[in-house]
């Protein structure tokens, strides 16, 4: 085997490689679907009073442990584009919480 033909295969690997680390559209949609799905769960545990005003708690509670679950970025297109489709009320409070998060860091 030539050094070029060497050079390309390890060139794929590496490739390969790391483009099977991070996590993929699947992840972000199961973390999505996770997200919507703790967000009714809280939701519908709370008393009746309560539950217009705990979206920020339950979205932070929710999506934290999705990212702990399946490693991914909130704050990605790909979770936002999989929310949007999923549960549009949570995409709502996604919005919201990531806009703020954006001013707090400025």
């Amino acid at each position: 085997m030539t050094s070029q033909k060497l050079i390309r295969l390890r060139s794929i690997a590496v490739i390969l490689l790391l483009s099977s680390c991070g996590p993929n559209q699947q992840d972000y949609q199961k973390a999505a679907e996770a997200t919507c799905n703790c967000m009714s769960e809280e939701k519908n545990a709370l008393p009746e009073q309560k539950k217009s005003y705990n979206d920020a708690y339950l979205y932070a509670l929710c999506t934290q442990n999705a990212e702990r679950e399946s490693d991914i970025d909130i704050q990605s297109e790909m979770f936002t584009d999989a929310l949007m489709k999923l549960c549009p009320k949570v995409y709502r409070v996604h919005q919201k919480a990531t806009k703020n998060a954006i001013s707090i860091q400025e």
